[in-house]
């Protein structure tokens, strides 16, 4: 299957391989259109490295950058490809060689500008699928030419730019862009419960199902494809446009000629595509807009005049506001850079005159990843993209006042980009900062890179512990940048801290692969907890971040936490000095339970049918086998325990020692086949002597109606892939229970087709008969229990003195 995907495809197995997580979220159709995407990014400083690793990562068929500036330490804060001695020579030129180390599937290659012509070389501009600058002025009037090329020749533009603390994006996907899928989800589907028509005539689906409590995530606008629908036959296979009328409600439209409804049904949400508009640059400049930042609610306009008035400082003037000074930043605040865009507000025009020079790791490796989607999505379609601009400040991390100490001619070296905006006293102390970082995966690349890029752990008394147990696959390097094709197989840790020391010698790191918890307390013991500033964790399991949430509060440590799932993602910081709210206090979603009844009459849902399965799977490999163990421990005492005089435990014995104890792998076989007949055949036959199709209520309404869906028997088909998966897994399973061996070589299906199968017994009586059935349950138990003790008792004689048998459970 995979490698007819592939030639349909037209993408390398390996290849697809590598995107493998990447293309569970996206589909295949959004991977080769990346595979085939051609990417030019101007400027290849911090920001401008960031994105061209996202999208090399991605998958992007081709990334060409362009860029002429020497590089320089005041890069190395930010632009983590730019090592100690590497400085010789363009941020481009230093830099391809490395990205195309990120993905061998992506042509990666420096084009030269030594003119300065490329920003309006129609030639060159129209052959990208898109085209992104970063870190120019936005208001330069070759930008703008820059964009009018792009948009006539349909190529998507893309603009961003860091100043300290505050950032900007613009997009321009052209006129008419087509959005193929809003929001990635699953469509949303369900049960119809009922269907009324209302006095005009429309339809009034409802989907109220009280067992389930389902939510209804349907809007008006929205489409359904109907299925299933009894009475109403003319509206099966249609596709309705929906107004919500309640809750669980939605009307159809006029239904008044489709007949009466008898039942049933389903409804599918079909997603319809979106049509966007972007505008120019030119005229995104007369009134520049932004999406809300409901954080801070009110801020934007005020941020959207003060990136555009410093920028127009520096068009005017050739340069941006020196670093804390305030005779600039009082300048830029007069009414010679007045413009009519926005909300004007001296505080934070202000701040952003004090720092805008400097580019900070946290905001390039942010902003990088928005922009990376951004192209995404300009290729793909998929995901609604960001309309126009988006305008981001993070002000809250910025000093009241100018730095203690503060001296800009002493601020020298790898961090001074960084040292401009916080001083060099704050330097210091990020410098001999101890962390202890707890995954190594994609999360944790990213988090190591920060640290190395910040100076976090680079001081005389500074460290980072970083520890994993996970080793590298091929899948990983499509997200997990700090690791290359060579490293597979390698333990992640060990080559992340390694990789680290790469960008940034001086950091102290170390690498361990020990598990967390309970059973390493003498590795990570109270003096390794009380050496550190604080903990990550950057890992996928909740019991490990409950544990490391424990010790940050036991130890008064502040801890960050974080994960994601596709497209979405969570940030937790725990400080208990702060008294914040920790980890282990988040109220966990409560493990949903379905009635008995439910799962094993009528189950309507996924997750019904997966409760019935795992209610099956430990019934038959789990528990029969505990009991059948407990019993072979010591019978004598077993008889006379409490299991010992329970119907169900015994039953439980016997089947494992007696009836079902297979002595080869062929009677496994044997028992795999009978098991899928009482499964999926004789217990459908029996459910539905009860519960037959034309079964009516008391109230004389149709038992198989609204969320109730009527089974029928699957018979047993040796052509069909799943019925072959469900005996070839389950031999091997009860195989494994008996210590029998597995012969991989044997034909399984030709095995199954010569089972002896049990014959039918109709079990199942009408529902008027069920108190006799009742009263004969009564004394057929009692039957049956005597039967199992009288053959246990002999059987718990012999035992004694004799060798157990070895059953796994």
């Amino acid at each position: 299957k995979i490698n007819k995907i592939n030639k349909k495809m037209d993408i390398k197995s390996e290849q697809l391989e590598r995107v493998d997580r990447q293309t569970r979220v996206l589909g295949l159709e959004a991977t080769k259109a990346l595979s085939k995407g051609k990417c030019l990014i101007f400027n290849c400083g911090g920001l401008g490295v960031e994105i061209a690793k996202s999208v090399i990562l991605m998958g992007m068929g081709e990334v060409h950058i362009i860029d002429e500036n020497k590089a320089s330490e005041f890069d190395q804060s930010s632009q983590f490809f730019l090592g100690e001695e590497e400085l010789d020579g363009t941020r481009a030129s230093i830099s391809v060689e490395k990205l195309s180390k990120l993905n061998k599937y992506c042509i990666v290659k420096e084009i030269r500008d030594e003119d300065g012509d490329a920003y309006v070389d129609q030639k060159l501009l129209s052959s990208y699928d898109v085209v992104v600058i970063t870190d120019e002025n936005l208001l330069d009037d070759k930008i703008e030419k820059c964009n009018e090329i792009c948009r006539k020749n349909q190529v998507k533009f893309i603009y961003a730019t860091t100043l300290g603390v505050f950032a900007s994006v613009f997009n321009d996907f052209g006129d008419e862009f087509t959005v193929k899928d809003v929001n990635g989800e699953k469509p949303n589907e369900g049960v119809i419960i009922n269907l009324e028509i209302d006095e005009e005539g429309n339809g009034i689906i409802d989907v109220h199902d009280e067992e389930n409590e389902n939510v209804l995530h349907l809007y008006s606008g929205d489409k359904v494809k109907l299925v299933g629908i009894k009475g109403m036959e003319c509206l099966n296979g249609t596709t309705r446009s929906i107004t919500r009328t309640d809750m669980w409600k939605f009307s159809i439209g006029n239904v008044s000629d489709c007949g009466e409804y008898l039942g049933g049904g389903y409804y599918e949400e079909v997603k319809q595509p979106k049509q966007i508009n972007f505008c120019s640059l030119k005229d995104f400049l007369k009134a520049p807009t932004s999406s809300m930042d409901y954080g801070k609610f009110g801020s934007t306009p005020k941020v959207i005049h003060a990136i555009h008035r410093v920028l127009h400082y520096q068009k005017m003037k050739g340069s941006l506001p020196r670093p804390w000074n305030e005779d600039d930043a009082l300048e830029c605040c007069s009414s010679k850079f007045d413009i009519q865009v926005g909300e004007f507000d001296e505080t934070i025009v202000k701040q952003l005159a004090y720092t805008c020079r400097g580019k900070l790791n946290p905001m390039v490796t942010f902003i990088g990843g928005i922009v990376g989607q951004e192209i995404q999505k300009s290729i793909t379609g998929k995901f609604h993209p960001i309309h126009n601009s988006f305008y981001y400040e993070a002000t809250e991390c910025l000093p009241k006042s100018k730095p203690k100490n503060y001296n800009e001619a002493t601020i020298k070296g790898r961090y001074q980009s960084q040292a401009i905006i916080f001083g060099q006293d704050f330097q210091k102390i990020l410098a001999d900062k101890s962390y202890f970082m707890i995954g190594a995966g994609a999360l944790g690349c990213e988090l190591l890179k920060n640290f190395a890029m910040m100076g976090v752990g680079c001081g005389g008394s500074g460290k980072i512990v970083v520890t994993d147990m996970d080793s590298i696959e091929v899948s990983n390097l499509s997200r997990q940048f700090l690791f290359r094709e060579e490293h597979v197989s390698q333990m992640k840790s060990i080559c992340a801290v390694k990789a680290a020391k790469e960008m940034n010698p001086n950091i102290h790191c170390e690498a361990r692969i020990d598990r967390l918890g309970a059973e390493t307390q003498n590795i990570y013991n109270n003096e390794f907890w009380r050496s550190l500033n604080g903990a990550i964790t950057a890992l996928d399991n909740v019991p490990t971040r409950k544990y490391v949430d424990e010790k940050c509060v036991f130890y008064n440590l502040p801890m960050i936490d974080s994960g994601t799932l596709g497209t979405k993602a969570h940030v937790q910081v725990v400080d208990p000095l702060a008294k914040t709210e920790c980890y282990r206090s988040k109220k966990e979603q409560p493990v949903q339970e379905f009635a008995f009844c439910t799962v094993h009459v009528n189950p309507n849902i996924i997750e019904h049918t997966i409760t019935w399965a795992k209610n099956q799977f430990v019934g038959k490999f789990n528990q029969n086998i505990q009991q059948a163990n407990k019993y072979l421990e010591n019978p004598s005492r077993y008889l006379k325990s409490e299991d010992g005089n329970n119907l169900i435990s015994l039953e439980s014995v016997y089947y494992g020692l007696i009836k079902n104890k297979p002595s080869t792998f062929k009677d496994c076989i044997n028992w795999a086949r009978q098991t899928y007949q009482d499964l999926f055949d004789y217990g459908i036959r029996n459910l539905l002597l009860t519960y037959p199709e034309d079964k009516k209520t008391k109230s004389g309404a149709l038992f198989w109606s609204g969320s109730k869906r009527c089974p029928h028997p699957v018979p047993y088909d040796e052509a069909d892939e799943m019925t072959i998966m469900f005996i070839e897994s389950a031999s091997r399973h009860y195989a494994t229970l008996y210590n029998i061996p597995i012969e991989e070589q044997i034909d399984f299906m030709l095995e199954a087709s010569q089972t002896s199968l049990e014959e039918y017994v109709p079990q199942a009586v009408e529902d008027e008969e069920k108190k006799k059935e009742e009263e004969e349950e009564e004394e057929e138990e009692g039957e049956d229990k005597r039967r199992c003790l009288n053959w246990l008792r002999r059987e718990a004689q012999r035992e004694e003195g004799r060798s157990q048998c070895c059953i796994k459970s």
